[in-house]
């Protein structure tokens, strides 16, 4: 089993107390969209090694949230605990601080509250190209290229940092986050395929942008589920599973969150691959095992636990049952290519998903490839649909 790296501490500190925020102007971040970019985007990884580096930090990030959610609340200010390594965020936004500006890459993360880049005076800082953030320079401007000015924005500092990135953009639940502090209402994501080339782009929108196009015959919502125990979250009432034809016999209790903030099912822009619970982890592979009549493979090398030998002819037709999320009012029918990897070069097929090891389970951001995904804080519900992201 993969194991995580001892944990280095963050010590941040609110720049702004959240008292003397004055919200910005809606209108001014309504409709605003800015491109994200994949960590290994432009780094020459070979299929293979993409995997690879995606099943590790799917690992790492789960062992993160997991230990979060056994220490109590996700939404602290006081310490930050990250893992050194492999960095368990996926996608950059990019953004600029202080007067001049420096620009710089902060990880988008669904699952933290917190917004902080390192700091001077700096004690213990990672390498970065341009200087360090000055406390004393109060803007923050949203976006590489379009240039939206937030005044008066409350984040955080690093003066004691490991890793490999220069700060997080949270957008949880709570009041400290990004999206809470710009006060628009929802945000969208919509993330293209992992192998898709470097012209392309993934992109978060916000506001009216983020809202799901009129068009679309397949527009689906469920609630959020609040979680007083874990409030960053975005919990999600998942029902129940089904591969091909068939609904697993997954007892609810596999997903259901406990009175005491425990278990639960919670989707995640920072988690590579889905990982469910061990029960139901076990029924859904299982089904695969029993459904694709493929030999099964080691898939060890590339950090899979379900693989299958693909058949020598590249013209040959490899069937794959279906996979559907069944969610409190909406199913999350999702693509082949969605759950199913394929490495030609390697000739393996594999499932793209693990057993959490926990009472938690995470919906990853493999899964949502060419979904536009909108979270919905208004109306609190997460709603998705179908899409072209390299095309929005």
């Amino acid at each position: 089993m993969y194991a995580v790296k001892p944990f280095e501490n963050m010590l941040p500190i609110l720049v702004l107390l959240l008292a003397s925020l004055v919200p910005p102007a809606i209108s001014a971040f309504d409709g605003l969209r800015v491109d994200l970019t994949h960590v290994d985007a432009g780094r020459n990884f070979t299929k293979f090694e993409l995997l690879q580096r995606m099943a590790l930090r799917s690992r790492a990030r789960s062992a993160m949230l997991v230990s979060k959610a056994a220490g109590g609340s996700a939404n602290s200010i006081s310490a930050t605990d990250v893992p050194v390594s492999p960095n368990p965020y996926e996608y950059t936004i990019g953004v600029s601080i202080g007067t001049p500006a420096q620009p710089l890459l902060l990880m988008l993360d669904t699952g933290s509250d917190l917004i902080w880049t390192q700091c001077q005076p700096c004690l213990s800082c990672t390498n970065q190209s341009f200087p360090l953030y000055d406390p004393s320079h109060e803007a923050f401007t949203f976006g590489s290229t379009n240039n939206v000015t937030v005044p008066n924005l409350g984040f955080g500092c690093g003066f004691q940092n490991q890793g490999n990135f220069n700060g997080i953009a949270g957008f949880g639940r709570g009041p400290l986050s990004l999206i809470s502090q710009l006060g628009v209402g929802k945000f969208g994501y919509c993330f293209i395929s992992y192998d898709d080339d470097d012209s392309k782009s993934s992109a978060l929108m916000l506001g009216s942008a983020a809202s799901l196009n009129g068009s679309s015959t397949n527009i689906q919502s469920t609630p959020f589920v609040t979680n007083t125990s874990q409030p960053t979250y975005y919990y999600l009432s998942l029902d129940g599973i089904t591969v091909g034809t068939i609904r697993l016999p997954i007892p609810r209790s596999a997903f259901a969150l406990q009175q005491n903030g425990t278990g639960g099912v919670f989707i995640d822009s920072g988690t590579s691959f889905t990982q469910l619970t061990t029960v139901a982890y076990k029924l859904v592979r299982s089904a695969f095992l029993s459904q694709v009549k493929l030999p099964v493979a080691n898939g060890t090398a590339e950090g899979f636990d379900l693989c299958f030998s693909l058949p020598s002819s590249p013209s040959a037709k490899v069937d794959v049952p279906k996979l559907i999320f069944h969610l409190e009012g909406a199913d999350m029918d999702l693509p082949r290519d969605n759950y199913m990897l394929q490495d030609s070069t390697m000739g393996l097929m594999c499932l793209a998903m693990f057993d959490s090891g926990s009472e938690i389970s995470i919906i990853g951001n493999f899964q949502q490839q060419n979904m536009h995904i909108v979270y919905d804080l208004d109306d609190q519900k997460l709603s998705f649909a179908p899409a072209q992201c390299d095309q929005l």
